[in-house]
């Protein structure tokens, strides 16, 4: 650290042959810093002659009466270059005690503010002593002391939102085995990373289920629903399968494809009904088309999903239609399960979208895993459920665990 002190001016100052005040210092605990130290008269750097006696001192901020807790009387002259140079420890008792340095962790102090003075005078018997302006000193805490363990690496947390990680929904894929684009065995795998997550709907048990896939090197025999052969396996070159990573028994999350308008069964836009789940971090998005696009909603109670394996937490509802609603309209989403003890269905909260809009409000909950979600299309207390609107989705956002 360099200080450049104008005799002139009476000052330290920020540059040579500028008026401008050196107003702040700052200093790292534990450092041994070198302070050169310059001397100007009109602009030019002079020595101050034989027998000086130069002094930097950091004192407790307002407490001038103090000894200093930095400290140093020992600077050398180079003639030469006209510098005058100590190195002032920044370890010593007193400035760890004011830093609370004591293997606690509790007290820690991030930094100190102290004052900061350099005083000379010509010939160890004069009294004749000339000063700097107090300076406004900070000595920030030490981060790396050469006593620190290496930090243990911890697993990648399953919940943190990676690339290889990432669920891609197929709508088109309805089903496991027999080939072409809707079966999942048609899918071409040779360009897909090892570790691919894929979901589809199957339709080919009643009800239908999500169900999620990885992309795994392997020669397993196909056994479906748990292993399925791509069509374009080959042990040599693309020794392959997609191995089953669905929720366990009991908690996949389903849609009962017999389940539309009026209770009678969909026969268009199948590829849009179903259900899908994307990962992100901390939270679970789950997606269900309650209708087909095209279709008209009608008062009535609908089943939309079961949670699947994730940790407890918080649930929103939001739900959207695919045109906007003429008048408002209702929603009361029910659940029941783990978090009732199966005892029935217990409303949990209304949604409501106003007349001409697309969204409904949002609707919290706190539920657990294996909890079944039910949404019944009400009135809005005057008679009217807003109708005609069409393709009514329902979103819930399960946050497992807190945001970082």
């Amino acid at each position: 650290m360099r200080l450049h002190w104008d005799l002139d001016l009476g000052y330290l100052v920020r540059t040579p042959g500028t008026d401008i005040r050196l107003v702040s210092l700052e200093f790292k605990r534990g450092d041994a810093t070198t302070l050169d130290l310059l001397f100007y008269r009109s602009g030019v750097s002079v020595l101050l002659g034989a027998d000086f006696d130069i002094r930097f001192a950091l004192k407790e901020k307002n407490r001038y009466d103090t000894n200093p807790v930095v400290y140093t009387a020992s600077f050398t002259e180079d003639a030469n270059n006209k510098i005058y140079t100590a190195r002032p420890s920044l370890n010593t008792t007193e400035l760890n005690a004011l830093l609370q340095v004591d293997n606690t962790n509790s007290n820690d102090l991030a930094s100190v503010e102290l004052a900061g003075e350099v005083s000379y005078r010509i010939g160890s018997d004069s009294d004749e002593w000339l000063s700097t302006q107090t300076l406004k000193v900070t000595v920030h805490n030490d981060v790396v002391r050469g006593e620190e363990g290496t930090p243990t690496s911890a697993q990648q947390p399953d919940n943190y939102l990676t690339k290889d990680r990432v669920i891609e929904y197929l709508p088109l894929v309805v089903g496991l085995t027999g080939g072409g684009s809707t079966k999942l065995d048609g899918v071409a795998s040779p360009s897909l990373p090892l570790g691919k997550l894929v979901a589809l709907v199957d339709n080919g048990t009643n009800p239908a289920v999500l169900r999620t896939y990885e992309l795994d090197a392997s020669t397993a025999a196909e056994s479906s629903p748990d292993v399925i052969r791509p069509d374009d396996y080959n042990a040599t070159t693309n020794a392959r399968v997609w191995r089953l990573r669905a929720p366990s028994a009991g908690n996949a999350v389903r849609y009962d494809a017999s389940q539309g308008l009026n209770g009678t069964q969909q026969t268009t836009a199948r590829s849009n009904i179903g259900a899908a789940a994307r990962n992100h971090a901390h939270r679970t998005f789950l997606e269900a088309l309650v209708f087909a696009p095209e279709s008209q909603v009608s008062l009535g109670t609908y089943d939309l999903f079961m949670l699947p394996d994730l940790s407890s937490g918080q649930v929103d509802f939001k739900l959207r239609l695919g045109s906007p609603a003429n008048d408002n309209m209702a929603f009361q989403i029910f659940a029941q399960g783990p978090s009732n003890g199966w005892g029935g269905w217990n409303s949990i909260g209304m949604a409501y979208i106003d007349s001409g809009q697309f969204e409904s409000s949002v609707v919290s909950a706190s539920l657990n895993p294996g909890d079944m979600i039910r949404l019944e299309v009400q009135n809005d207390g005057s008679g009217y459920y807003g109708g005609p609107a069409y393709g009514l989705y329902a979103f819930a956002s399960i946050f497992t665990s807190t945001e970082p």
